[in-house]
């Protein structure tokens, strides 16, 4: 899931002027395929409510990542729990709660460790973790005119920033949806990520949490069409105060 961009790149494909994209982008057919409860769309300018969800999603987690670059390494620990579905079932298998310690070793690609699962989510969400990063920039520049589009070689990144309700609460999540190109200039759907941030202290009742990850969903596809399979991580609680 890590990937790099260089400055260059980030300026060049996620700010437009006017939403418009160059020719060289512009898919041969319309993007109508998505996994269910998500939404599939062309690339189009990102509207104001989009915007200022993305903001408080970026403002939280370089707020995380900067608290989490100052922790003793291998110190801190989340208790999170996991479920899934298969291509060939429409129920959700319980995988149980585990343990997992944060690793910032490297501080541009912090990881949540454990040894009881091996299809965990590895990377820790933060404002340099590609592709949201390239929106967090433009974020932080206060561009005016973003799209919901990013593009990197073959791969499309289509992103929905949103709030989702649970218990009456609200959270600031996004949908992440991954296109490959072909040699055609066709875009398919490959996989695609949805995730829910807590963004302020308030949801998560700690401040040294602000930025962490409450839900992390990966949809896949399948071999046969209009099958997928899901990979679903909760978090919890916390073992440990996350400070210093």
């Amino acid at each position: 899931m890590k990937k790099t961009l260089t400055l260059l790149t980030l300026f060049a494909i996620v700010i437009i002027q006017g939403c418009k994209l160059s020719d060289k982008h512009k898919p041969v057919y319309d993007l109508t395929k998505a996994f269910p409860g998500m939404q599939a769309m062309e690339t189009r300018g990102l509207s104001d409510d989009e915007i200022s969800i993305g903001k408080r999603i970026c403002n939280a987690i370089k707020v995380k990542r900067v608290r989490f670059e100052t922790l003793t390494n291998q110190e801190h620990k989340l208790l999170l729990s996991a479920e899934s579905k298969s291509c060939t079932t429409s129920n959700f298998t319980n995988l149980g709660d585990f343990k997992a310690v944060l690793d910032n070793s490297n501080s541009t690609d912090m990881e949540y460790r454990t040894t009881a699962r091996t299809d965990n989510f590895q990377e820790v969400i933060t404002d340099a973790s590609f592709p949201i990063s390239a929106y967090c920039k433009a974020f932080f520049d206060d561009t005016k005119k973003v799209s919901n589009s990013v593009f990197e070689g073959e791969y499309k990144y289509i992103f929905v920033f949103k709030t989702i309700k649970n218990a009456g609460d609200t959270f600031d999540a996004y949908e992440m949806s991954r296109y490959n190109r072909n040699s055609k200039g066709e875009y398919s759907l490959q996989y695609a990520e949805n995730n829910s941030i807590y963004t302020n202290a308030i949801q998560v009742g700690n401040s040294n949490l602000v930025g962490v990850e409450r839900t992390r969903e990966r949809f896949n596809t399948c071999k046969i069409a209009d099958q997928y399979s899901v990979y679903r991580e909760t978090f919890k609680s916390a073992l440990t105060s996350f400070g210093n």
